[in-house]
């Protein structure tokens, strides 16, 4: 028998055992890697609220910076049309004040939004961690151990 199908034989192995594990009455538990995903790539709360865990405060961060900005974006538009795009127009002063402030909220909005990610990207894998302890989601850690003489792999997880 070849090296390969004996890999096959002992992967089929595995995952044999892994289902019957599985299907022993263990509870039915989401996996983890979801939650991560949702939280970095997509934010507003959503890998948050995947694990049980409140999602709210980055939901209203994001929500609120990007509305932050789009406000902005429209106040100089808005500004710059009311003069008629001519700067020398007599109504500078509310061009001024209006492309001020919309530059001011598209900064505002842009930080807001920055903070609101970086702590949620940060503060899922305690979430993560918490649900994990609390039975919610299983954690599914692979496994690769290589020895002189054998190499081990498979799944390993962890209710905690």
């Amino acid at each position: 028998m070849s090296r390969f199908t004996k890999a096959v034989l002992v992967v089929l192995l595995v995952l044999a055992v892994a289902g019957v594990a599985f299907g022993q009455g263990a509870p039915f538990m989401r996996p983890a890697w979801p939650a991560y995903a949702l939280s970095i790539f997509f934010g507003f709360g959503t890998g948050h609220y995947y694990v049980g865990a409140n999602g709210t405060p980055f939901l209203i961060g994001d929500v609120g910076g990007i509305a932050a900005v789009g406000v902005g974006y429209a106040l100089i538009a808005s500004s710059l049309i009311s003069t008629g795009l001519n700067p020398s127009s007599t109504n500078v002063g509310s061009l001024e004040t209006g492309v001020i402030t919309g530059y001011g909220l598209i900064v505002v909005g842009g930080i807001v939004y920055a903070i609101s990610r970086i702590v949620e990207d940060i503060s899922i894998f305690g979430a993560v961690d918490s649900a994990v302890k609390a039975g919610k989601v299983a954690q599914i850690e692979p496994v690769l151990q290589l020895t002189n003489t054998s190499l081990e792999v498979g799944l390993s997880i962890r209710y905690d």
